[in-house]
């Protein structure tokens, strides 16, 4: 099985305009986090499974970007 492949993917709350966009991938990409994919049109983040232990720091890039919440969906 190969871990690249597999992902999670989590709803993003707070999300309203592009502004929003720019500034959370701004952070995940200071965070070290550039590599998770973010679904604009769905608002969901899609997080490889290598990065799965680090969804504090998403959660705090995310808190650092704005008032944005995520909550896993798969």
């Amino acid at each position: 099985m190969d871990n690249q492949t597999e992902s999670t993917t989590y709803k993003i709350s707070g999300i309203h305009c592009n502004a929003c966009v720019a500034l959370i991938n701004m952070e995940l990409e200071e965070a070290g986090l550039g590599v998770i994919t973010l679904n604009t049109e769905k608002q969901t983040l899609l997080v490889p499974q290598a990065l799965s232990d680090q969804i504090q720091d998403i959660r705090k890039a995310l808190a650092k970007a704005g008032e944005y919440s995520i909550q896993q969906i798969s």
